[in-house]
């Protein structure tokens, strides 16, 4: 009985994504996270915030660029549909999400500088 038990938690345990020791995960600012995929090309995604209950995705896309200081996130994203690249800025203070923008909405809205903007895996590596 014992061996079905355990038979049946590794079943489950397969089945399910999860990341229980955060090794596809690091914290950018306040709720917001850099979620690594690495099923099929390495992609990046970020994630938390308001929308959380709906998705795991703060932002349509997958990230291109990033910047961050505690009170914003600037993010270069390719959109999941139509494949657009744009600009998206993450409110981290008031949670809310702004874009598609363009880099000049961009820097004003965040204060960041879109030119200092990182590739993706450089920001994994220093988150």
């Amino acid at each position: 009985m014992r061996t079905i038990g355990i038979a049946v938690l590794a079943v489950l345990a397969g089945c399910m994504d999860q990341d229980p020791f955060g090794v596809t995960t690091r914290r950018i600012a306040g709720p917001y996270e850099l979620k690594r995929w690495d099923e099929g090309p390495v992609q990046y995604f970020v994630q938390g915030g308001s929308r959380a209950r709906f998705s795991d995705w703060a932002i349509d896309g997958a990230v291109l660029r990033i910047a961050w200081d505690e009170q914003h996130i600037l993010v270069q994203r390719e959109a999941s549909a139509g494949r657009d690249t744009a600009w998206v800025v993450v409110d981290v203070v008031g949670r809310s999400v702004s874009g598609p923008l363009s880099e000049s909405d961009a820097r004003a809205r965040s204060g960041l500088e879109p030119a200092r903007a990182m590739p993706a895996d450089s920001a994994w590596a220093r988150l």
